[in-house]
This record gives C-alpha cells, structure tokens and sequence, in this order.
C-alpha cells in the first residue's frame, strides 16, 4: 500500500528546514570552488599574460591568456592604466617627449601617446566584447580557462592633454592607475564609466579637469578638426554640465563625509 504525503506535510518540512534532508544540495561548479587572483598578482607570478591594445582615444581591447594549466579567476581592478611603452620613442640626441635633436618641429609624429585611463566598474558584466560563453562572474571577477586567450573591449579617456591620440600602432602596456594619478574625482569617473553611469565624453572632460587641470571654460571651446568642413566642438554644453556637476557632487559628498567624522570625533 503506498502512502501519499499531504500536501501541507510537504509545507511543514519546508518551514521546519527538514526538506534538506531530502532534496539534494547544489554542487558548486569548479569555478566557484577557485580562489580569486588579483590580476597583477598573476601577472608577476606569470599566470597571465595581459596585453593592452588602444583602438583609439575612447576604447582599447586588453587580451588576457591564461598560461597555467588550471582555471583561474582573476580579480581585476574597477580602473587600470593603458600606457605607451616609451622605449619605441627614444631616439638618439632625444627624450621622451619625442623631441628629437631638441627641434620643436618634430614634436607630434614621435612624441609619446596620450595614457589611458580605463573604467572597468564594479561588475564585470559590463565589458563587451567575447562574453557570452559565461566567464564574468559578479564582483569584477573573471574566469579565464587554462591555455585559453579572452579579449575584453573596454571604454577609456585620454590622461594627457596635448599628447598624440592612441592607436593600435602604438605598443602599450597595462599597469595599476595609481602610477599615473591617485585623485579620487578621477578613480570615480572611471569607475562610472566602467558601470555605464557616465558616457565616455563626460569621463574624458572630468579626467582633463581633474589630471590636466583644463578649465569647464577651455574645455567647452575645444574642437576637432572636420576634413573638408568646419571644426566641430569636443563637448556639448550639456557634456560639460553634467562633468561639472559630477566633480560638484563629489566634492560635497566628500567634505559631508569628513564633516560628519570631525563631529563624532
């Protein structure tokens, strides 16, 4: 004779926490069950191989491989630096700047690109490019296959006003942002970036305000040149008012929060 449970007995293994004993645990997969790996922990360690390709001024490509024989998740930064390699501008009687032979008018064609800095945010679900085969997993952690190679597009502003703009001619290097600027308005631009909060124009007039000291004033007048037309403006007024308004913002957050500790002092 078979006996059937009722259906509120069912109810009552679920509040008293026994249905565990019957259902059967999830099993975590293997990535789950792997440790996270800062990014430059495993470079150093040469468990990764990173390269850092600018398309342009507003996107680069980074190319990670993984060169254990294992998976590994790395942990990879809310904002990193993209910059050129110097070596390929050295020239004989020249600097880094590549001003050869001191003659002004060689400037430009060998002087070194702008750096980048790149928002990578705090999800890694918010890169593009090669991403559906589920290798981002939440937190900025992301999973690479042993002896496999993922590229990841990322957006990125320019750090160097001035500069010649980047291109995928030019050898590049990734490194941690604080070797360029540790300004707290800057890692936030680039990490609103990275989540999508900010466009990239917005993040490009807060980090030459912030990195450049470039002025909301010079800012709002620069243009680019337009072949066969009349140069068009870098920013709209609203660009600029919304980069203004997120520097403001910051800044006031900011001093509310040293406010408030001075008080509970």
């Amino acid at each position: 004779m078979r006996f059937l449970v009722p259906s509120c007995a069912l109810v009552a293994l679920f509040s008293l926490g026994l249905w565990t004993s019957i259902a059967p645990a999830r099993e975590k997969s293997p990535a789950e069950s792997l440790a996270a790996v800062p990014l430059f922990t495993a470079i150093e360690a040469e468990q990764i191989e990173a390269k850092v390709i600018p398309r342009d001024s507003t996107h680069a490509t980074i190319q990670l491989k993984n060169l254990s024989k294992e998976p590994l998740v790395v942990s990879i930064p809310p904002h990193l630096l993209a910059a050129p390699v110097l070596a390929q501008f050295q020239f004989p009687g020249g600097n880094n700047n590549g001003n050869v032979f001191g003659n002004p008018q060689n400037q430009g064609a060998n002087q070194a690109p702008q750096q980048l800095g790149l928002g990578i945010g705090n999800g890694a679900n918010n890169f593009q490019g090669q991403n559906n085969n589920n290798n981002f997993q939440n937190g900025g952690l992301f999973r690479i296959p042993e002896g496999k190679v993922v590229r990841i597009r990322i957006e990125a502003v320019c750090l160097d006003h001035g500069n010649p703009d980047p291109s995928p001619h030019h050898k590049y290097e990734l490194r941690p942002i604080a070797e360029r600027s540790d300004d707290e308005i800057l890692l936030a631009a680039l990490m609103s970036l990275g989540d999508k909060s900010i466009s990239q124009r917005v993040a490009q007039a807060v980090a030459w305000h912030q990195v450049n000291d470039k002025t909301w004033d010079e800012l709002s007048k620069m243009s680019r040149p337009i072949l066969g037309g009349p140069a068009k403006r870098l920013f709209t007024t609203a660009e600029i008012d919304a980069a203004r308004l997120f520097v403001q913002q910051f800044d006031k957050a900011t001093l509310a929060g040293k406010v408030s500790a001075s008080t509970q002092q």
